[in-house]
């Protein structure tokens, strides 16, 4: 400390009455900032899934479904309606009234196509492994009367 002097600079510190001030104004702002409703622009291209994931998903459905059912025909109980909501989700999302006209503004039809494309390889999936489980019935009825006859 200085003599004669009542300069104390322990009291120099951010917790000045300016200094306070300043940092309630800036609280209060941010918080308004945050509170406060606000339009938020996003692109809904961010939010769905890719034309390429939708095509290698459909095709991965595709190819699990044909082996599936080729192995059991039961297995049409799960085929089904995953192939019908599959048909739905695709429809659903693009008439939605928001989101439909944005994600054709923004992707254009190849993205419609992409989604309902994925739809149909998962049904022809579905109607590969009935063609192949009926050949191999087929194949099974013809050689067991074979065994039979011997």
């Amino acid at each position: 400390m200085i003599e004669g002097s009542n300069f104390d600079p322990s009291m120099l510190h951010y917790s000045q009455p300016s200094c306070q001030i300043k940092n309630d104004a800036m609280n209060r702002y941010a918080i308004a900032l945050v509170l406060l409703p606000n339009s938020a622009l996003a692109e809904v291209s961010d939010k769905i899934a890719s034309q390429p994931s939708l095509w290698v998903s459909g095709a991965l459905l595709s190819s699990i479904l044909a082996v599936s059912i080729r192995w059991s025909s039961w297995l049409n109980l799960a085929g089904l309606p995953l192939v019908a909501l599959l048909f739905y989700s695709a429809w659903n999302t693009l008439n939605q009234p928001y989101i439909g006209p944005a994600i054709i503004e923004e992707q254009g039809l190849p993205y419609v196509f992409a989604l309902y494309g994925s739809a149909v390889l998962t049904g022809l999936g579905l109607l590969l492994g009935n063609y192949l489980n009926k050949l191999k019935r087929r194949n099974a009825q013809q050689e067991t009367p074979a065994l039979n006859q011997e």
